[in-house]
């Protein structure tokens, strides 16, 4: 098949998110499966705040990310032309967005099936990930939500990446259950597989890292509703000295998250951790993190993350919300908690330093399941199977 890849996102300038992955590995695997692939992302250049003032004065938010959005979005469509991907000629069979805007500026694409993947709540997500002014959200909210409903209303069928998103777009805009699937999200098992423990013990010498800390990582953007705050108040509850947290991330809620680590030396920020290297912290780290929120009214989908964690044959520790209580047993493949608990992330913790041989067994049942279930390329082709061509 001839598909037309397109998304806000683009993973060719930035590997740090799990939509960015996702789409690297969908389209390796659309390729590796033989069909045809062509795709359009926004570029994104450093330019000087003024020009960017400049450019974004006809948008109702100034100076904010998703006007900015919008523009590149716009501006960046003769990239079409200049690959010489000419939208007028010779349909193609799937038109497959990854977002609700980028399926909107890519409707003049000819295709004979638009599918949309949605990996979460977009306008919720965007109100969560941003600094944007309480004054200004509520008209935020509006035009987002219209750009959503014009955006679905060209969609033949939608791929969710978790059953609360599915009944999200059943109650907000009225989308038939016939015209959704529920496919959980996919990884690269081969990347993401378990190590000998001398390599682990190079690799900890490598990072500056001794064989007797225990190291539990947290690879979370930080913005609300990945709850790291949670991990920063279920570290002081564990006195050990050698139990450190690393937290893999950036984003808006840095400085409010350095301001409650204060001078805890246990804490280390790494900032924003390419994809190619986050994996050997993965590798080297005791114990996998996710302690997720509802926050502004949504919770997490399938985090790649956890899967990721469980794939390196690490016990993973998630909060009980959204996708990763659908994917995770609880003492079987993983652990669950209640979100916004720090004492159960605590106790679940130091259950793990006192039961080596239950987690033996555990991280073995973890990576079965990945191995079976979450592998890329049978991902991709669940997806294509709703292709319907």
């Amino acid at each position: 098949m001839r598909i037309f890849l397109t998304s806000t996102d683009n993973p060719y300038q930035k590997q740090v998110g799990g939509k960015h992955i996702h789409q690297l590995l969908f389209e390796k695997a659309l390729r590796e499966l033989g069909h045809h692939v062509d795709f359009f992302y926004p570029t994104f250049h450093k330019r000087k705040k003024i020009v960017t003032a400049w450019k974004l004065s006809t948008h109702f938010l100034p100076l904010n990310s998703f006007g900015f959005l919008e523009y590149r979005l716009k501006t960046d469509a003769k990239q079409l032309f200049a690959r010489g991907t000419d939208p007028f000629s010779e349909p193609y069979d799937v038109l497959h967005a990854q977002d609700p805007l980028s399926l909107l500026y890519t409707q003049n694409i000819k295709c004979k099936k638009r599918i949309i993947t949605l990996h979460g709540y977009f306008t919720k997500e965007s109100i969560n990930y941003s600094k944007l002014p309480g004054k200004y959200i509520p008209e935020f909210i509006r035009w987002s939500m219209n750009m959503e409903k014009e955006a679905y209303a060209l969609a033949d069928f939608f791929i969710c990446v978790d059953s609360n998103i599915r009944d999200y777009l059943i109650n907000e805009f009225n989308i038939p259950v016939s015209k959704i699937a529920v496919i959980f999200n996919a990884i690269d098992t081969r990347r993401f597989s378990p190590i000998a423990p001398g390599e682990i013990e190079r690799l900890r010498n490598t990072y500056g890292y001794t064989t007797d800390q225990y190291i539990i990582l947290v690879p979370r953007r930080l913005v609300k509703k990945n709850g790291v705050h949670i991990a920063l108040q279920a570290l002081k509850l564990i006195q050990d000295e050698n139990t450190i947290l690393l937290i893999a991330g950036d984003g808006p809620e840095r400085d409010n998250l350095m301001k409650e680590c204060g001078t805890n030396h246990r804490v280390q920020f790494l900032g924003a951790v390419n994809h190619d290297q986050v994996i050997d912290y993965f590798r080297l780290t005791d114990t996998v993190l996710i302690p997720s929120i509802t926050s502004d009214g949504f919770q997490e989908a399938t985090s790649l993350a956890m899967l990721e964690g469980m794939s390196m044959g690490k016990p993973t520790i998630c909060s009980a919300i959204g996708g990763m209580k659908e994917v995770v047993k609880h003492n079987e493949t993983g652990f669950l908690v209640e979100e916004q608990n720090p004492k159960a992330i605590a106790q679940q913790i130091k259950w793990i330093q006192r039961n080596p041989e239950a987690i033996d067994k555990l991280i073995f049942n973890a990576r079965n399941y990945i191995m079976e279930n979450h592998h890329y390329r049978s991902h991709a082709q669940k997806i294509t199977n709703y292709y319907g061509i």
